[in-house]
């Protein structure tokens, strides 16, 4: 698609978070912009921007109404609502952002949103049915990532293959330590995996607790740039998110060539088609982090082992029919000139 150099300058209320999928998404979409001549802007840039682009929620509310005002239109990029805090033991402090930043976003789409875009089906499905529908146009976008950054190791050698759980935010809840202690003794202890590579912000106590468990190596939280040297080291994701909206690091698994193993929840059914992975019954209610089916997630890694070449050579496919960047940017270049 061909665009006039510099007649449309995209605005973002914050620049891009240092951690996490929502900062990867917004540094991703600036660089393709950047390459199609786009200028881009934030609050402090004292540049009224044609088309504002809010990536979930956003204190910045007088910079978009001065904006709106002046002719800007605004794009608001919807991930899934804040909802853990209601069923899981927290703060009360926790409980209270979290449901500040609900009423944010609810703000944005409801009010100053020109057009919405859903990171998935499953997200545009959860806000209408919780919300109601927008009298907005709306769309559904996947994320994506660069296949050039994210590729597959094709020197890997034979032997047990390696697990990576990557996420910004990995262990909070008590299920996930539970799904990494399980695969750990049943799938370790017997050889079949080399082990499993844990990457995410964990606390004092998650990291203590994992890092006694034998098969079990934790990195913590790494720098953006290192994660597609630390996915080709591995061989199998394993996601560990319950109800998640669309995970990068899903999709730069499957750019990376690794099989996705996980729970069946969320959007993780329009990620992953069953070529590429396995994904199980949770078996509990995940909306309420109840008790998930463990064998069946162990058996899962085990039949993902039997066959992970093949396996493997689907999951890049996949990535590079359905998520590289540009097909991601072009669409959403239509939407802000829509």
């Amino acid at each position: 698609m061909t665009y006039k150099k510099n007649s449309v300058i995209v605005g973002f209320p914050h620049r891009a978070q240092a951690f996490g999928g929502p900062g990867s998404f917004q540094i991703r979409l600036i660089r393709e912009l950047k390459t199609h001549g786009f200028e881009i802007v934030y609050p402090s840039s004292k540049t009224r921007p044609t088309v504002i682009l809010i990536v979930g929620g956003t204190v910045r509310l007088d910079w978009l109404l001065w904006c709106r005002a002046r002719g800007s239109r605004i794009v608001h990029r919807l991930d899934g609502i804040n909802w853990r805090h209601r069923v899981l033991d927290c703060t009360l402090r926790y409980k209270l952002r979290s449901e500040t930043r609900n009423g944010l976003i609810r703000v944005a789409r409801n009010y100053l949103a020109d057009e919405i875009i859903y990171q998935s089906y499953f997200v545009k499905n959860w806000w209408e049915t919780s919300y109601g529908r927008p009298n907005v146009n709306t769309a559904v976008i996947y994320n994506s990532v660069d296949v050039g950054d994210f590729r597959p190791n094709n020197s890997r050698t034979h032997g047990p293959p390696l697990l990576i759980c990557a996420e910004a935010r990995l262990i909070d809840d008590h299920i996930s330590q539970q799904t990494i202690k399980h695969v750990a003794k049943s799938l370790y202890g017997e050889g079949i995996i080399k082990g499993i590579r844990i990457v995410g912000e964990l606390g004092e106590s998650d990291r203590s607790a994992l890092s006694g468990i034998p098969g079990v190596e934790v990195l913590g939280s790494v720098p953006r740039e290192s994660m597609p040297a630390i996915l080709r080291e591995a061989d199998i994701f394993l996601n560990l998110d319950v109800n998640a909206a669309c995970p990068n690091a899903v999709i730069e698994a499957l750019a990376s060539g690794l099989p996705v193993v996980g729970y069946r929840t969320g959007a993780l059914p329009e990620l992953v088609p069953p070529e590429a992975g396995m994904l199980v019954a949770y078996g509990g209610d995940p909306w309420k982090v109840g008790k998930p089916d463990l064998m069946g997630l162990s058996d899962a890694i085990r039949n993902v082992v039997s066959n992970l070449d093949q396996f493997s050579r689907a999951a890049r496919r996949v990535a590079e029919a359905k998520y590289d960047v540009r097909q991601m940017t072009d669409t959403y270049m239509k939407v802000m000139y829509r």
